[in-house]
């Protein structure tokens, strides 16, 4: 009776919400890569990856889908509707979720957010204007954004694409984004750290410092997903030094 209620509540639900801790632990226990799921499901690898980072609401069809390639229930994939999964609790966390290391040119192992496959919390002071479980710290390696003031050391909070556009809609001008970009449909990518630009026929994606081999990227409009190299993965609320 209980897996029934639950069956048709994720059946029934209009935008349910997964738990994306369930979802990676059942890809993983398959052996299934981020690519081979999407491969499997026809959805993209950066909706994966922002799925499994925490809960997400999610369409209904989408959770049917990656239930099935996966060979679980919708309902086996939703998170606890006891607990208020977009609720701001700061003082219920350590921290804020590691999300990798941002430093351009250098392409590290894709585990989804978490770069170095590690799960464990940064001693940083989410933004109590958020959820918790939609912001993370990347550390700042390289000297792409010095003049912006971020630095190497330092560590710089972001909220995931998703939740900022749930709030805000699309990042606009101007804003410091988490850029993860692939090479050659290798399971490695690249983070960094970049000043969005928008135009009225492309979208720039600059790199604010004084060394020359730090260039922009730049895409035409409209942006088509098959020709992608980079996605927008988070905004970014702030930058600090952490003192331990």
């Amino acid at each position: 009776m209980v897996f029934e209620l639950a069956e048709n509540r994720a059946m029934s639900a209009k935008e349910p919400i997964v738990d994306g801790a369930i979802i990676r632990k059942r890809r993983k226990s398959l052996g299934l890569s981020l690519e081979e799921l999407s491969e499997k499901t026809g959805i993209s690898v950066t909706y994966l990856s922002r799925m499994e980072t925490g809960a997400r609401n999610i369409s209904l069809q989408n959770l049917k889908t990656i239930a099935q390639a996966m060979g679980s229930s919708p309902a086996s994939l939703l998170a606890d509707p006891s607990e208020d999964v977009h609720a701001t609790q700061p003082e219920q966390f350590p921290g804020v979720r590691f999300g990798g290391i941002v430093e351009a040119g250098a392409f590290r192992p894709d585990t989804g957010m978490n770069q170095d496959n590690t799960y464990r919390y940064i001693a940083m002071a989410p933004d109590p204007r958020y959820p918790v479980d939609s912001q993370f710290a990347f550390q700042v390696m390289g000297d792409s954004m010095e003049r912006a003031g971020i630095i190497e050391g330092m560590y710089v909070l972001g909220i995931d694409l998703y939740a900022w556009e749930r709030l805000h809609g699309e990042p606009g001008d101007g804003k410091l984004v988490i850029v993860a970009r692939t090479r050659d449909h290798h399971p490695e990518r690249e983070l960094t750290v970049k000043r969005l630009r928008i135009f009225r026929d492309r979208i720039e994606l600059h790199p604010e410092s004084g060394n020359p081999a730090h260039q922009p990227f730049v895409s035409k409009l409209p942006l088509s997903e098959a020709s992608m190299e980079w996605q927008i993965i988070a905004v970014i609320l702030s930058a600090s030094w952490l003192f331990t």
